[in-house]
């Protein structure tokens, strides 16, 4: 028993000093262009979604871990997998469903949130995965998506996190969206003493100026010039050129603005 507590209490003071910063925040909100700049930027050896990598978009890990936090299971998650639990950086969007597990778990390790307007973050989603703004399908299969898997398919139909009812309820996919942003930035409210927010489109006015700021604020190393790295395409990028009416139609526009305009008015999006 002793040597149990003495091992746990050594890991976790290992996970201390190694992992420094922990980027949280919905998929495809800049998570990971913000991650690999400031990878770069800091030389911190970055890990990209553990929680998708364990099973590679079975979502089986994610779907336990995120609706049943633990903090005994996720730490033998990390003790089975500590490439990528214990680098320097982690970016995973579903961490933030967990914060105030793995709050307990990284101590001493800075977090940080990056928000982006729901209405540009579901659309780019949209394009992501090749689906209609204006909900052909209701709920779509892994089929149904381009470069789908089942990890997607859980967030897309409210299971990942399954929360409030959501997924009981009779909704769209853009709803189930609309909801789960909504989670996200709740969780980013009630705990932004500890945060440090990334707006994304404060990002997109000047890169290099707001990760030197960015990484400043973190008090991590910003020695290293990432201008040659700021424009490139992380991942596939969305149309943003189709007007959002045009996108969503009528009837899912006003779903997004009423669903999210409490926490849009926080950020200052409407």
């Amino acid at each position: 028993m002793f040597r149990k507590f003495l091992v746990t209490i050594l890991w976790n003071l290992y996970l201390t000093k190694k992992v420094k910063v922990i980027i949280l925040g919905h998929q495809k909100s800049g998570t990971t262009v913000i991650a690999a700049l400031l990878s770069r930027l800091s030389r911190l050896a970055l890990s990209v979604d553990p929680l998708f990598m364990i099973d590679q978009g079975k979502a089986q890990t994610a779907l336990y871990i995120v609706n049943n936090p633990n903090l005994d299971a996720f730490d033998r998650l990390c003790r089975k997998y500590p490439k990528l639990f214990k680098r320097q950086l982690i970016k995973d969007p579903d961490y933030v469903f967990l914060y105030p597990m793995i709050k307990k778990y990284y101590k001493n390790t800075k977090f940080v949130f990056v928000v982006r307007d729901p209405r540009d973050m579901i659309r780019s989603i949209c394009n992501r995965l090749n689906l209609s703004g204006d909900c052909k399908i209701k709920l779509p299969t892994q089929s149904d998506m381009r470069g789908g898997n089942k990890h997607w398919a859980f967030i897309l139909s409210g299971k990942l996190p399954e929360r409030n009812n959501i997924a009981n309820k009779d909704l769209n996919y853009i709803e189930h969206l609309a909801h789960r942003w909504n989670i996200a930035s709740q969780i980013y409210l009630n705990n932004s003493d500890d945060i440090t927010l990334v707006k994304y489109e404060d990002f997109l006015e000047n890169k290099e100026e707001y990760m030197i700021g960015l990484a400043t604020k973190l008090g991590v190393s910003n020695k290293v010039n990432i201008s040659e790295y700021v424009d490139v395409q992380y991942q596939g990028k969305g149309n943003n050129s189709v007007d959002l009416l045009d996108f969503f139609g009528e009837k899912n526009l006003s779903s997004i603005n009423a669903i999210c305009g409490k926490y849009m008015r926080e950020f200052d999006y409407c």
